[in-house]
């Protein structure tokens, strides 16, 4: 067995997470990026850290799991959002159930919970967001932000929905807290079976296998309303979305057709 082999089989037996989902050259390299700041020389000598410390396994688990998100990411795909695809859900169902899959710290889904309140829908909407990292669900809880990370955000917003908590520091308004049930969630396990009209996964794919990717999105389609809409990042694509059901109706965005 290789040193990798090894270390992936007692990480999983350890944390339920699967690297063997992961495109394997690109997750080994971020690997040993981080065990180049321990000074681990060897897949085994990182284990047994990992193992001894609590701290530097959680802060490992992060570091896999690519917490990287802002406020109103990829402006096109929020204008696509507010001006034809929320409609259309608004049309056909009357009320808007939202799953932001993989949200990291919460930017996603307190984005979109800004846009439908301003859009004057919040009383029809129910966002769930999930994450694998405990800790990025707790931040995303707490939604509280560093000033440089309300960059994105439309000044109109920041002035109505955050208030300044310590020196440069601001914390979301509780309206808007409110409208997002946060819960920890493996997407690569069996799935939650509900029913959604908005579906996001972005800047997930990109990072899997190709037949962890059509494993995943078949869960999610088991998941998704005939007639809702499915978002990816837009550096992603599905080459054969006819397969699971879709079509593309914007960059980036898909609806579930059958």
């Amino acid at each position: 067995m290789s040193g990798f082999s090894y270390f992936r089989d007692k990480f999983y037996e350890k944390t339920g997470l699967d690297l063997d989902c992961y495109k394997e050259g690109q997750m080994q390299r971020r690997i040993k990026q981080f065990m180049q700041r321990y000074k681990a020389e060897s897949y085994a000598h990182f284990w047994n850290l990992l193992e001894k410390n609590v701290e530097i396994m959680n802060s490992f688990k992060s570091y896999l799991t690519i917490n990287t998100s802002s406020f109103f990411r990829d402006p096109q795909i929020y204008s696509a959002l507010q001006e034809k695809i929320i409609p259309a859900i608004v049309k056909q169902f009357k009320k808007i159930e939202i799953w932001s899959a993989a949200c990291s710290t919460g930017e996603e889904p307190y984005s979109l919970a800004m846009m439908l309140t301003e859009m004057g829908l919040a009383a029809k909407s129910r966002i769930e967001a999930t994450d694998l990292d405990y800790e990025a669900i707790k931040a995303a809880k707490t939604a509280i932000y560093h000033e440089k990370q309300l960059e994105p955000v439309p000044q109109e917003y920041r002035h109505k929905y955050f208030c300044r908590k310590g020196e440069h520091q601001y914390e979301l308004c509780p309206e808007i807290k409110r409208m997002v049930i946060f819960k920890r969630a493996n997407l690569l396990k069996t799935m939650e079976r509900k029913d959604y009209h908005l579906l996001l996964c972005r800047n997930l794919f990109i990072y899997l296998k190709p037949q962890v990717q059509e494993r995943l999105l078949s869960s999610f389609m088991k998941n998704l309303l005939q007639g809702g809409f499915f978002v990816i990042g837009s550096a992603e694509y599905i080459s054969s979305p006819a397969k699971f059901g879709l079509e593309k109706v914007e960059h980036a965005i898909y609806r579930r057709v059958k």
